[in-house]
């Protein structure tokens, strides 16, 4: 307390015997016995008003060590009448001594740490919604529709809509909702995990404020061979156990296991991206995902077993464009999932890219793309005019384990812990300008619908397209330095 600072000042003027004291003094000091012998020399020596202060700061000082608990390594004992605390200050010091104990400095930094990152996502949420409001309070996108993987839901009514037929308008308008969010469900939402086998030699129990690229990939591949063992049009039944779901889905799913042994968990990312100079607990960027994914397929035996394969274009050239040739050459092989990282802007995308990038998730061979703020990614899956629609993997559940003994996982909806029937939005405009595309074609007539698709786009909005298609990358000679004849068309400037 202040009284026992301020005297201390002044004790330390007359006496440097407290300072000299051992380490054993001072536990005898603060023992029971010895707080008595203290207490009753001290009304002998001191006046009254000295005793006093005296018997107050012995108070004070109990009323701290009790919310500790400890005092050195004496622990401090519990009855007020045996440390000499008054009767008029007792029932402060039980007060005291029944608040719960103050928490580490280290525990209070990570709880502000993890409140700060929650209060950030959440100003940029509500900022998000702002922007998509009127000044009548309703949504400025509300009436036009959504296009989630290459799925349309007309969602709402144009705001000129007559009445007549109002009643069969909401009632289509909600069925495309209820439909929309059934779409969303049946996703797979890869989120960050806690009490998992350590990853690598990191030692890592959880992917927490790291892995949020990594779940974003693994979502994005995950919707990939959902579509390739499913079909576009699957659903997934929102009351089924895991038993009763069919064996692709079952398949599929546990191919991202949070084990070691899962060929597309995030341990065996994270091993992957270590090729690329990322450590375990290093954000990755969504071309450094995408070449982890790339990796671990290549790697894999699913994907020859399956009859699906993974392209992944070179984007450090800055090139934004889906090569065909390679693309066919993968395509004799079975289905192909086309990977882009591209770069639309230096920081946000930027404007003459906004209205190029929502209409891509329109086409029916589009997975969406992966990206988000930095450090901060999404798996984004549908767009409604300028507002594009995520799957957040900032959430931090428990790892759960499929691979119960018996029937036990199949008699349960364990699978509803990798399943969101929630997407959340955000204006275009807000997103990084550093994404990822993914595309899934099972046929070369779904690749030529695709870049059929692509072209169209960047037609239709002019000027550079966000992804564009070209039949094979040109090789370009190096210069050697000799002569060579102007009108030659071999070489480029």
């Amino acid at each position: 307390s202040a009284r026992r600072r301020m005297r201390g000042c002044e004790e330390e003027k007359s006496t440097d015997e407290d300072t000299r004291t051992s380490g054993e003094d001072r536990e005898q000091q603060h023992s029971p016995a010895t707080q008595k012998v203290v207490s009753e020399g001290a009304a002998e020596r001191e006046p009254e008003s000295a005793g006093k202060e005296r018997a107050e700061d012995k108070a004070d000082q109990a009323a701290e060590d009790a919310q500790r608990g400890v005092r050195g390594n004496q622990t401090v004992h519990t009855r007020p009448e045996a440390l000499g605390i008054p009767q008029s200050r007792q029932e402060d010091w039980q007060r005291v001594r029944a608040e719960p104990s103050s928490p580490s400095w280290v525990g209070v930094l990570a709880s502000l740490s993890s409140v700060a990152s929650a209060v950030v996502r959440s100003v940029r949420e509500l900022m998000d919604i702002a922007k998509d409001i009127n000044l009548d309070g309703s949504r400025k996108n509300a009436h036009l529709p959504i296009h989630m993987l290459g799925v349309r839901y007309d969602v709402g009514q144009a705001a000129d809509a007559s009445a007549a037929g109002k009643e069969e308008r909401d009632s289509a308008a909600q069925s495309a909702a209820h439909q929309f969010k059934l779409h969303v469900f049946s996703c797979l939402w890869f989120t960050y995990r806690s009490g998992m086998a350590p990853i690598g030699q990191s030692g890592l129990t959880s992917d927490a404020g790291w892995g949020c690229m990594h779940r974003s990939g693994q979502m994005l591949l995950g919707q990939a061979l959902l579509q390739h063992r499913l079909g576009r049009d699957w659903r997934l039944p929102p009351n089924a156990t895991y038993g009763e779901l069919p064996a692709g889905y079952r398949e599929v799913l546990e191919l991202f296991g949070d084990a070691p042994a899962c060929p597309l968990s995030v341990h065996n990312l994270t091993k992957a991206g270590e090729k690329a100079g990322k450590r375990a607990g290093q954000w990755f960027s969504p071309g450094a995902v995408c070449k982890a994914l790339s990796i671990l397929h290549e790697g894999s035996g699913y994907g020859s077993a399956w009859g699906v394969s993974v392209l992944l274009y070179d984007s450090s050239d800055g090139d934004n464009t889906i090569y065909k040739a390679p693309a066919r050459r993968f395509l004799q092989d079975g289905a192909v999932v086309l990977l882009l990282p591209v770069r639309l802007g230096m920081h946000a995308i930027d404007e003459s890219y906004l209205p190029k990038v929502g209409p891509i998730l329109a086409l029916p061979q589009s997975l969406g793309f992966v990206g988000g703020h930095p450090n901060s990614a999404h798996y984004f899956v549908a767009s409604q005019g300028s507002q594009i629609y995520y799957l957040d993997p900032h959430t931090t559940r428990p790892v759960v384990n499929l691979a119960l003994p018996g029937a036990s996982s199949a008699q349960q909806p364990l699978h509803r812990s990798w399943h969101c029937a929630h997407a959340a939005s955000m204006a275009l405009q807000d997103v990084d300008g550093s994404v990822a595309f993914g595309f899934y074609c099972r046929t070369e007539a779904e690749l030529e619908e695709l870049c059929e698709g692509l072209d169209s786009l960047g037609k239709a909005a002019g000027g550079y397209p966000a992804v564009s298609v070209a039949e094979e990358k040109a090789a370009l000679r190096e210069w050697d330095g000799a002569d060579e004849d102007s009108d030659s068309e071999d070489w480029v400037v």
